[in-house]
C-alpha cells in the first residue's frame, strides 16, 4: 500500500483503509487503501486533476460483477453512487449516469413507454459497467442501444 501519498480534499467522501470484501456481491476480498466517493463529475474532475500521478486509480460501480484479492486495492479506489445515477428521459433518448443501476434504466423506459431496453432488467450492476464490458442479455445488448458516453 502506498499510504505515505496524499489524498486532495473534495466535496466527497475519503475513507482509507474500508474493506470492500462486504460491499461486493460476492461478498469477498480485502481493502481499499482509499475509498473515495465523489460528489458529482465536477468533484471527480477536480479528484483526477489533483492525484499524483503515480496513485493508481481503480474505479467501481456496484460491485456486482467484481472479485477483489483478499490483500485489497493499492491507490484511490472511487465508488461512483450518488452524484452519477440521474436518469433523464428525453423525447428519443434516456440519459442514464454511470452508477444508475440498470434495472433501474430499464423500469424508466417502461415507465416512459420506450422499448428496446427490457434486457437491461436481467443485468445486475450500473450502466457504467454495462457500456464498460458491453453488457447484454435475452438478445439485446449496450452497443445495439448506445448513441453516446461522455467520459
Amino acid at each position: 500500500m502506498m499510504a505515505t501519498l496524499e489524498i486532495p480534499t473534495i466535496r466527497g467522501r475519503i475513507q482509507e483503509g474500508v474493506v470492500l470484501g462486504p460491499t461486493t456481491w460476492f461478498r469477498v476480498g480485502g481493502a481499499a487503501e482509499f475509498l473515495v466517493r465523489p460528489a458529482d463529475a465536477e468533484d471527480l474532475a477536480d479528484l483526477l486533476r489533483k492525484l499524483p500521478l503515480e496513485m493508481p486509480v481503480t474505479v467501481i460501480g456496484a460491485a456486482s460483477n467484481l472479485i477483489i484479492r483478499d490483500g485489497g486495492i493499492s491507490g484511490v479506489v472511487i465508488k461512483l453512487a450518488r452524484g452519477f445515477n440521474d436518469i433523464i428521459v428525453e423525447d428519443n433518448a434516456i440519459i442514464a449516469g454511470a452508477a444508475a443501476l440498470d434495472i433501474t434504466v430499464a423500469e424508466h423506459a417502461a415507465a416512459a413507454g420506450r422499448t428496446g431496453l427490457e434486457f437491461l432488467s436481467g443485468i445486475p450492476g450500473t450502466i457504467g459497467g454495462a457500456v464498460a464490458m458491453n453488457a447484454g442479455a435475452y438478445g439485446g445488448d449496450i452497443a445495439n442501444v448506445l448513441d453516446w458516453a461522455e467520459i
